[in-house]
């Protein structure tokens, strides 16, 4: 079950409760305030108790369900009601003031509820969007960062990216902490990579190889754009491109080999064509 559907079955079960309260409630309210001593000098005291429940589980609604059977209960209308002579003082202007305390409470409590569930699908989707970023970065064997030398000149790396590095996250905060992992001889040029970082405000393409803890060599290839503002801010990707390289690779050798055979393919053709001539 995805986290929408685990929101929207909550909110399921949470509106079905607050309608079953909202029927047995009032019911239970009457038995309470005709029967129970200690609540016969405030006979509403159990509605009021059960229509602040109902709203707070269940919203509007339900509260208007509970809110009409209670009435119902109450003046006998169901059921053998309050007798007068179990309550003190009973008159109409208590069925006024629970009404509009109900609608007041059940009003709140629904836009509270439907403000929480705005934020439910807010999150909800957040979480898919998290999902799906995360299966890209790895599908694409893509790590994204940030970097702020105005507040901390640590590298902040995004949860999900793929492990380019072949190694934790924590072992490569600093841009200088890359350069004990890069191949000897791309190791000088991150002098260079540093200064641009403080100075230009060019997108940075920055190609070097890097030396996995099991020996084996990556090539990584690392694009940054410089965010507005006076204070150097970088949002950028480093991408695992051994794949291409690779492939660069076989087709450089290739076309070598291509080059390499040409004369001895013109040479072959010559006997034919002087054949044809004579």
């Amino acid at each position: 079950m995805g986290f929408k559907e685990s929101l929207r079955h909550s909110a399921l079960n949470r509106r079905t409760l607050a309608y079953i309260l909202a029927l047995l409630l009032p019911m239970l309210g009457t038995i309470l305030a005709g029967k129970v001593s200690i609540f016969r000098p405030f006979p509403f005291a159990p509605y009021f108790i059960s229509m602040g429940l109902i709203a707070t589980i269940g919203g509007l609604w339900p509260t208007l369900v509970g809110l009409v059977i209670t009435v119902l209960f109450y003046s006998g209308i169901v059921g053998q009601g309050v007798e007068p002579s179990e309550i003190a003082n009973p008159d109409r202007y208590r069925y006024v003031f629970l009404t509009l305390t109900s609608l007041i409470v059940g009003i709140i409590s629904q836009r509270r509820l439907t403000s929480e569930n705005k934020l439910a699908i807010a999150l909800a989707e957040l979480h898919e969007r998290t999902d799906a970023l995360v299966d890209s970065l790895h599908t694409s064997k893509c790590a994204s960062w940030t970097l702020d030398y105005a507040t901390d000149p640590s590298v902040r790396w995004y949860s999900g990216s793929f492990p380019i590095f072949g190694r934790h996250y924590s072992e490569v905060q600093e841009l200088s902490s890359l350069i004990p992992f890069s191949h000897p001889d791309d190791q000088p040029r991150f002098e260079a990579l540093e200064r641009d970082l403080h100075l230009t405000s060019d997108p940075i393409v920055f190609e070097f190889r890097c030396i996995w803890p099991n020996g084996e060599l990556h090539w990584l290839e690392m694009r940054a754009t410089r965010l507005p503002g006076r204070a150097p801010r970088w949002r950028g990707v480093t991408l695992d491109v051994t794949e291409r390289h690779g492939a660069e690779l076989l087709l450089q050798r290739s076309e070598k080999v291509v080059v390499m055979n040409l004369p001895t393919a013109a040479h072959e053709q010559q006997p034919s064509r002087a054949t044809a001539f004579n």
